[in-house]
């Protein structure tokens, strides 16, 4: 009888990890930007980032194959100015299995403009500027 049970549980285990996964075939170009050699496009599943929690895809292309690549040292910051206090957004970067392909975990508390300032590799860096509906 035990065996048994554990098949069901992995069963269960599996059905729910692919439960989880997202299609990121289906997110839409938001920005991109080239920087060196690399083409950096940030993605969401509407096309738009929207105030309060979510989440965007962050790609690295080699121009001029357009094959994706890793890279080193990500590093994001996002800031909307401000009189007085500079707005911060809440930026987390996982890696996807996929080299050169990022989840960006976001929390924008307001609407407005972030300047969002990705830095990779040695020193290259972008700056996008964000429409946070």
């Amino acid at each position: 009888m035990r065996p048994q049970m554990m098949f069901v549980g992995l069963i269960v285990l599996a059905l729910l990890f692919a439960s989880c996964s997202k299609d990121y075939s289906k997110y839409i170009k938001v920005q991109e930007q080239r920087v060196g050699d690399y083409s950096i496009t940030i993605l969401s599943s509407s096309g738009e980032i929207n105030k309060g929690t979510g989440d965007l895809l962050l790609e690295f292309r080699k121009i001029p194959t357009a094959e994706l690549v890793n890279v080193s040292n990500l590093n994001l910051s996002a800031v909307m100015q401000m009189a007085g206090n500079p707005m911060s957004g809440e930026l987390l970067a996982s890696e996807t299995g996929t080299p050169g392909r990022f989840v960006i975990k976001y929390n924008f508390g307001m609407t407005g403009t972030y300047n969002l300032k990705i830095t990779f590799e040695n020193g290259l860096q972008a700056q996008f500027v964000l429409f946070i509906n």
